[in-house]
């Protein structure tokens, strides 16, 4: 009786029902196109386009705590800063992880707390940006408001990793215009509380946040209402690959024990024992691809030795053959990046 087995697989559940917010995408298409007209991103690789978008964020405004772009699209608050208006850390953030977004990466605004957050009075969050890399495969912080970001031995953090190896790490800032390294690391210490991000979850806008230093869950916000607020100590799932595909196998020939029990008048166990052939799957599988991030929604699949094919839809019909089998699948998004790879090798052999 031959038999499958999966011999080596680093597919895996994603973050289950948790999806990234997303700007609708023809508001990303004109502030791509805006942001093409005053700056060259084509010529840089992706950690040089990071750090010339935030730099250029950084520039377009000076910051101004009160005045509130929430309303606006990114589009319109550079425009409105080109007429002299300051703007919030926020709007840093938000024009920042939307010009990222419109460039094909994935990236999220995030707000950072103290641990007083709920009644330690004014000024308890930050808000900075994080970036997926797909080159070192992990999320990345900036801080354009400061025009910063953070490394140890020269890798870039994201923002638990610093809060982690704050003593270890390595401040960097892009221009000379803002604070000495130890009043930045005066201030952003401060905000070691926790990190969060908004996501929905079953359709509902909700942020969620990852303890850091502090392990009180909260309902307030510097004596305000916190509503939709959801909290984990997952880092793991916090911090999962976006880009990752799971794939799920359906078999496409179901085998239905009952009825052949009934066709080979199988009653006792050693009926079932002396003809578990009858049952033994046969594989022949659709396959379904899956990404938490909604601009992933297109892939790549490579089977056994045949080439990568992009496909429409999410899936795929497929016959394992006897031997040794390989499954690889990554998601693209529209401009053309690819997500990470996912990877299962599979054995079909036997008597």
């Amino acid at each position: 009786m031959k038999k499958i087995n999966i011999l080596e697989s680093n597919n895996h559940l994603p973050l289950s029902n948790l999806t990234y917010l997303r700007t609708n995408e023809e508001e990303l298409d004109q502030l791509r196109e805006y942001v093409y007209r005053h700056l060259n991103v084509d010529s840089t690789d992706e950690w040089g386009v990071f750090l010339t978008v935030m730099n250029w964020v950084h520039q377009r405004f000076d910051h101004d705590g009160i005045n509130s772009g929430q309303y606006l699209s990114s589009l319109d608050i550079l425009k409105e800063a080109g007429t002299g208006k300051s703007f919030r850390c926020a709007e840093y953030a938000k024009v920042t992880s939307d010009i990222l977004l419109g460039l094909g990466y994935v990236a999220r605004v995030v707000r950072v707390f103290s641990e007083a957050a709920d009644y330690g009075g004014i000024g308890q969050s930050h808000v900075v940006v994080e970036v997926w890399s797909v080159h070192l495969k992990k999320w990345l912080f900036l801080d354009p408001q400061f025009n910063s970001y953070a490394s140890v031995k020269d890798i870039p953090l994201n923002y638990e990793e610093f809060s982690r190896s704050f003593q270890d790490a390595s401040i960097h800032f892009l221009s000379m215009d803002g604070p000495s390294v130890k009043q930045y690391e005066g201030f952003i210490k401060s905000y070691f509380g926790y990190v969060s991000t908004s996501i929905l979850l079953n359709q509902q806008v909700v942020d969620l946040f990852l303890h850091v230093r502090s392990e009180r869950q909260l309902l307030a916000f510097q004596f305000m209402q916190l509503s939709h607020a959801l909290f984990t100590n997952d880092t793991e799932r916090f911090y999962a690959d976006p880009t990752q595909t799971t794939i799920l196998f359906n078999y496409k020939d179901p085998v239905i024990p009952e009825d052949i029990i009934t066709t080979y008048g199988l009653k006792e166990h050693k009926d079932f024992e002396n003809n578990m052939h009858l049952f033994a799957v046969e594989p022949h599988f659709t396959l379904t691809f899956h990404t938490i991030h909604p601009g992933h929604e297109t892939f790549e699949v490579r089977l056994n030795e045949s080439e990568p094919v992009q496909i429409s839809g999410n899936s795929v019909d497929w016959n394992a053959s006897e031997g040794l089998n390989q499954v690889e699948v990554v998601s693209i998004n529209q401009k053309g990046i690819k997500g990470s790879e996912t990877k299962i090798r599979i054995g079909y052999s036997g008597d």
